[in-house]
């Protein structure tokens, strides 16, 4: 909080919804907009918990989603586990781009980075 209250950036993008909950209170005090970069759900993580935990986690989770105003989800999956929030979600996929079809086909040539010979 000491740095935000330093810095009072516009914009917060929190990793999964225990942070974005954790800063949701300070929203328009020491900074103006929340995003929520969603990896891992709190709600599907908390699946696993005892009834009362889950409940918690869960309402925990719906008011980070509420008070963020955009969420970044890793894949459509995962977009659609938002539910009602989904509308201010986007998609950007965590994966690495495809380097083609040349390239997939194409063993490694010389050492790897260790010194010791590539080994396919």
């Amino acid at each position: 909080m000491r740095t935000l209250n330093r810095l009072r950036p516009d914009v917060v993008c929190a990793v999964n919804e225990e942070l974005a909950f954790a800063v949701l209170p300070f929203k328009g005090w020491l900074y103006d907009r929340l995003v929520c970069d969603i990896y891992d759900s709190l709600t599907a993580r908390a699946m696993r918990r005892p009834w009362p935990l889950r409940h918690l986690l869960s309402f925990a989770s719906a008011l980070a989603l509420r008070g963020s105003d955009r969420l970044i989800a890793t894949d459509e999956t995962r977009k659609a586990m938002l539910g009602r929030f989904g509308g201010k979600a986007i998609v950007v996929e965590n994966v690495p781009e495809d380097p083609g079809a040349d390239l997939s086909r194409s063993l490694p040539q010389g050492r790897s980075g260790s010194g010791q010979p590539a080994v396919w």
